[in-house]
């Protein structure tokens, strides 16, 4: 991740200001070079396209589960071309400053970050057939599947960029618009999800400056907006990544502050990781235990049966911190593992001490 972030030195300071209900004024002001409308001005207008959880065993990472994300079924790409032209023409037919304006460009970027999705995917299994043709010498093949592999991420960027451009003028444009606050989300997000999957490290580096910045913008605006949760979640990840383990703890207790929201178990999971980097043992344990018991308590959720699951694998590293050997197997049945198993992985752990 870049070493530059939108944040003021004093994380605290933005914490306590961005407090949900609020209504002071949520942050300082921020940098000119950081400002929404730079984001916004930097943002290039993207070319036409012609007619998208890995457990860990590392004490330490809390890099077993990831957040949720909308699950949608991907569609054939002609049918979200065709829907696109659709919402085009629709919008062709509105008159000057059309309320209905802000929906239909909101669902135009929806397709066109659907359509980039449709090719991400592709593109995924396309590389997957140049590592398996790699690996068994099938030279003739290999140059064209690497170019098809190449062009199909070029025409996911391609669409994923039409995306960020619509969202960014409606960042720029509809800032009074009861629906700012989830225009601001989504524009960072897909910032966010360019930088992550960019391979050079300068654009990665700026685009999630960029994003950050969006983010911040929406917690200055909206300190109550229900997508606050999921901004301070994205500073929470770039503190922990960055090994600033305090800073991303008060991020990630911002996040598990608005406990109806999607993110709220992922980032006590996390919490529990900050805890326990920081030797805070006892406090690790009990936001362990806190994930185990969040997870049973919502099911239908996406993520409760892998973060459950990791918590109780977890579990086991802040125990032998702080447990004792004779109340272990007592311990574990609490918590619902398999007592037999963690025992063991908890000799194991005394062992390698």
């Amino acid at each position: 991740m870049p070493p530059d972030f939108c944040l003021p030195p004093d994380a605290s300071e933005l914490i306590a200001a961005c407090a949900p209900g609020d209504d002071r004024n949520p942050a300082p002001a921020m940098p000119p070079a950081c400002a929404i409308s730079d984001v916004v001005s930097s943002i290039p207008e993207p070319s036409r396209p012609e007619d998208g959880t890995v457990e860990s065993e590392r004490p330490g990472t809390g890099e077993g589960v990831l957040p949720a994300v909308p699950d949608t079924a991907a569609r054939a790409l002609d049918v979200v071309r065709a829907d696109i032209r659709r919402v085009e023409t629709a919008m062709g037919r509105l008159g000057e400053n059309d309320p209905s304006e802000l929906d239909g460009k909101l669902e135009l970027a929806g397709l066109h970050q659907e359509a980039a999705d449709v090719l991400r995917q592709q593109w995924m299994e396309a590389d997957v057939a140049v590592m398996d043709a790699e690996d068994a010498g099938e030279s003739e093949r290999l140059t064209e599947l690497i170019e098809r592999r190449d062009d199909l991420r070029a025409q996911a960027n391609e669409w994923a960029g039409k995306a960020i451009a619509v969202l960014a003028e409606l960042a720029q444009n509809w800032e009074g618009s009861p629906r700012y606050d989830e225009v601001l989300y989504l524009l960072a997000y897909a910032l966010e999800e360019r930088s992550r999957e960019s391979e050079d490290f300068e654009q990665r580096a700026d685009l999630g400056l960029q994003a950050r910045t969006v983010y911040r913008e929406l917690l200055q605006s909206r300190a109550d907006s229900v997508f606050a949760p999921n901004a301070y979640l994205a500073f929470a990840e770039y503190a922990f990544e960055e090994g600033d383990i305090a800073q991303a703890l008060e991020f990630y207790e911002r996040v598990v502050a608005f406990p109806d929201s999607d993110v709220a178990g992922y980032a006590l999971y996390k919490k529990a990781w900050c805890l326990y980097n920081l030797q805070e043992f006892e406090r690790a344990l009990e936001a362990f235990q806190g994930v185990i018991e969040w997870a049973a308590a919502h099911p239908d959720h996406p993520n409760a049966e892998p973060l459950g699951r990791e918590a109780t694998n977890d579990v086991v590293h802040a125990y032998a911190q702080v447990g004792r050997p004779d109340t272990a197997w007592r311990f574990f049945e609490r918590v619902g593992g398999e007592p037999a198993a963690m025992v063991e992985r908890l000799a194991g752990l005394y062992e390698s001490d």
